[in-house]
């Protein structure tokens, strides 16, 4: 017996078996997916939300990748690899199996374009980032700080008393009478 699902019932999944995704690996690594995507989130210092937000996909698909039951399909995959900044194929080989195939050397075709020399600045950018990341936001809490202490200065002024122009000044404004 078939318990049939989706599109008017083209599509049949014996009873018992999970439905998955159009499209989607069958059988595969979805673990090491799941870990080589929370991998590459940790050293681009990226969240769930923001991967989301650039893959177009919720994140609870992101949240739940290392389970094969999910509706990961390989959209799914190439989505995440390309914003990720790996080829489009990278987790799809991992998935199924076949993670060598994401170790290009320089000029390999599966990378047109690639070089030594674009590989080290790739790699120079990377390291660089974090620090200046970090710079950033060290001078974005400066300048939060310095708004703050603003502030605490301009509710001062605004809660002393106005002079009533009694001793030379005009009408109380701070300005002298002329």
């Amino acid at each position: 017996m078939t318990a049939s699902i989706g599109n008017g019932g083209r599509h049949r999944v014996p009873k018992g078996e999970t439905a998955l995704a159009e499209g989607a690996p069958q059988a595969g690594d979805w673990a090491a997916v799941d870990l080589a995507v929370t991998e590459r989130m940790v050293e681009f210092r990226m969240s769930i939300s923001y991967l989301a937000r650039e893959t177009g996909l919720s994140p609870t698909t992101i949240r739940y990748l290392g389970s094969p039951a999910g509706k990961h399909n390989r959209s799914t995959l190439v989505a995440l690899s390309v914003v990720l900044g790996w080829p489009y194929k990278y987790l799809v080989n991992i998935v199924n199996g076949e993670p060598e195939k994401n170790v290009a050397s320089p000029g390999d075709p599966a990378r047109p374009g690639d070089s030594a020399r674009e590989t080290y600045y790739e790699n120079l950018l990377r390291a660089e980032v974090g620090p200046v990341r970090e710079e950033v936001a060290g001078l974005a809490a400066a300048v939060n700080g310095i708004g703050q202490q603003l502030d605490a200065v301009f509710r001062d002024l605004r809660g002393r008393p106005v002079s009533s122009g009694a001793d030379g000044d005009a009408g109380g404004h701070g300005r002298p009478a002329s």
